[in-house]
């Protein structure tokens, strides 16, 4: 997109970014298994226009490759999101008198919004390095009255296996 001076006096937008924290945690008895991750996109809303009628959808994937120590190692793996933020998912301002919702969603239609369940629960044997996506879908709603600035959150990637 262009710049022009005149659309920016017209339009103000919003610099709007969520930053992803990965945690990973292993069961009690040990396994020589190991998991991380091997790619990550931004999830970043960009600018945010608030007068348009439309709400701001991004989507980010996340791969996480878990490489087995033996042949047919079993692996039980639970991936969750969580939002850092309060329950209703706010982006935070510079002050805490500024916030943004948005929502996160396990799916491309934004209809079942990310909780306390898993966003993968799998239980499986492998014998060679195996990759999971994660992909969270990500909506800010339209036309929210907010002031001019940056506004960050985190995303709490929990991984257990």
């Amino acid at each position: 997109m262009r710049r022009t001076e005149n659309v920016w006096r017209r339009w103000p937008y919003w610099l709007i970014g969520v930053v992803c924290v990965l945690e990973i945690t292993k069961p009690l008895p040990a396994s020589a298994m190991s998991c991380n991750l091997l790619a990550a996109s931004r999830f970043n809303f960009g600018a945010y226009d608030p007068l348009s009628p439309l709400p701001l959808d991004v989507q980010a994937t996340y791969t996480l490759q878990c490489v087995p120590d033996h042949r047919q190692e079993r692996l039980n793996l639970r991936i969750m999101a969580l939002s850092a933020g309060s329950q209703s998912n706010e982006l935070l301002g510079s002050s805490t008198e500024k916030s943004v919702r948005f929502g996160m969603f396990s799916d491309p239609q934004r209809s079942v919004p990310i909780d306390a369940r898993p966003l993968i629960e799998l239980s499986d044997r492998i014998s060679t390095p195996q990759d999971y996506p994660i992909t969270i879908y990500g909506r800010l709603p339209a036309r929210q009255n907010i002031t001019a600035g940056v506004y960050r959150a985190s995303i709490h990637l929990v991984i257990e296996y």
